[in-house]
């Protein structure tokens, strides 16, 4: 028997079945990934935002300006389409011309965003307040142990969340209105030869929610090639089961209006099992990267991370 595929001694039932689940596995990531990558709509901010159990604080705390207060100030928000413009500037290449009309509009935008923001200003403070009851309620233990003082508190959130809604989506479009009035001053050519150029957002931060949407269907889509092709799959099994872990410790079993993470936990394991069969010898392209690196590659611990 080839020592590429020492699996099959255990049977070729058992070399199949680890095929067919590599196979099913890395079809399912792929086709999420590729799914999100053809309608690409934000997602994480949702799921980082209903964590729950003993892990709930960090992953909310990963959504991006998820109570509105950055966008409720008025110039960090102009702040950051400044920043935008210049930015825009170096991407299309404006001439002295261009750069004058794309200031001009700018500054007509930030104007409209500040009349909008002063007209709701009171009821701005109003829900800022409401955020500050909030927070208390969240540092009293009892508001969550008790089932009418939690209800309470979830309302409260409920109507937190009604209140900035519509703002935040006005906020928003007025943003996209500035992106879509910069990108108007390029030529065709300009723009062919840039490429679009997403505005700036205030208060981002690294691997916030909104990095994550950009992140993860790349992510799955490239997991799922790796693991049909069997390339690296010890690798990327490994990987992909870290990440279902973190999906199934934001909703961590038994705690209070956490979602059922059934399906996660089962694939997580399958991941686990392929990767300590290192699936990828059986009809994957990780058997022809172990005759290689067994017949030219000196560089034993490579071998013994992707192949062994």
């Amino acid at each position: 028997m080839s020592n590429c595929c020492p699996t099959v001694k255990a049977g070729w039932g058992l070399a199949v079945a680890l095929v067919l689940l590599r196979v099913c596995v890395g079809f399912h990531f792929f086709k999420e990934g590729a799914n999100k990558l053809q309608d690409p709509k934000p997602f994480s901010a949702m799921f980082f935002g209903g964590a729950k159990g003993p892990f709930a604080p960090t992953f909310q705390s990963m959504v991006w300006d998820a109570d509105g207060t950055d966008r409720f100030d008025a110039d960090k928000v102009t702040d950051a389409w400044a920043s935008y413009l210049q930015a825009a500037k170096q991407n299309y290449g404006y001439d002295p011309e261009q750069v004058k009309l794309a200031d001009e509009r700018r500054a007509r935008r930030e104007t409209l965003l500040r009349e909008y923001l002063e007209g709701r200003q009171e009821d701005i403070n109003e829900y800022r307040q409401g955020l500050q009851r909030r927070e208390a309620n969240r540092s009293d233990p009892a508001r969550w142990q008790v089932a009418a003082l939690r209800g309470q508190s979830e309302k409260i959130e409920s109507e937190l969340k009604a209140k900035r809604g519509p703002w935040l989506a006005e906020i928003d479009r007025q943003g996209k209105d500035l992106e879509r009035d910069i990108a108007a001053v390029a030529t065709p050519e300009q723009r062919a030869a840039a490429g679009s150029l997403e505005v700036f957002k205030p208060g981002r931060r690294f691997l916030d929610s909104e990095a994550v949407d950009k992140i993860i269907p790349c992510f799955d889509a490239t997991l799922g090639i790796l693991l049909v092709l069997g390339l690296f799959t010890r690798p990327a099994s490994i990987v992909g089961a870290a990440f279902l872990a973190s999906v199934v410790a934001s909703q961590w079993p038994g705690s209070y209006g956490a979602q059922p993470t059934y399906y996660q936990a089962i694939e997580m394991c399958a991941l686990l099992v392929l990767a300590a069969t290192n699936a990828g010898r059986i009809a994957g392209l990780d058997s022809l990267i172990d005759i290689v690196c067994t017949k030219y590659c000196p560089l034993q611990w490579f071998r013994s991370a992707t192949t062994a």
